[in-house]
């Protein structure tokens, strides 16, 4: 039986962004690729690295060419940078999975569970903590001297049981990243992870 899966990855730009929590106002950054808009004093990027060849990079993210095939450990490696001229910040980000059939058709119910299936090794000993709303959090602040975040995750791992349903489907998977303002905010922590930015809003700006 030939399996083979057709995949297009891509990561999100980020889009300057107002975080209001209470009567307090933060300065944030959801990560920008080739259109940063800057809100306040928080910047940053998103990146990405891949040991793959036939890789094409566009202004999205990252786009696989070669077909992958069911059981494939697939070399991705997102990580935020913050800007020079920006203010300390904490990081997180939030994955997402979508997918599409070869013919532009909407998956089946069957084929959007099996995209939960995919597997991250979400790099936990270079502090990245996955919690529970959904988030993976980063345990140190960004600042000047230390701009730049570990690898959210090295590899994504494909279900070696996948079979002729998921047969040309274009999987994209979207790292979205965020960024706030260090100054006068206290992350939530649970045994020593961030888990929580506490109750505060995101809202892209317009």
């Amino acid at each position: 039986m030939n399996k083979k899966l057709k995949l297009g990855l891509a990561s999100l730009a980020l889009v300057g962004v107002m975080v209001v929590g209470g009567s307090l106002a933060y300065f944030t950054d959801t990560d920008t690729k080739n259109n940063i808009v800057t809100l306040g004093k928080v910047d940053g990027n998103l990146e990405e690295d891949t040991d793959e060849e036939n890789v094409t990079k566009t202004e999205d993210g990252l786009e696989y060419e070669d077909n992958i095939t069911p059981g494939k450990e697939l070399s991705k490696k997102p990580y935020l940078v913050l800007d020079q001229e920006s203010d300390d910040a904490y990081a997180r980000v939030m994955i997402s999975v979508s997918g599409v059939n070869g013919d532009s058709s909407e998956l089946s119910e069957q084929q959007k569970a099996k995209l939960n299936e995919l597997t991250f090794d979400y790099n936990n000993a270079e502090g990245w903590f996955v919690a529970e709303d959904g988030y993976v959090y980063y345990n140190t602040k960004l600042t000047q001297e230390n701009s730049k975040t570990a690898y959210v995750f090295k590899n994504v791992t494909f279900p070696s049981s996948w079979g002729n349903e998921m047969a040309n489907v274009k999987i994209t998977i979207t790292v979205k990243g965020e960024l706030i303002q260090a100054d006068n905010f206290t992350p939530t922590l649970t045994d020593g992870h961030i888990t929580s930015w506490g109750n505060v809003d995101i809202e892209a700006a317009n």
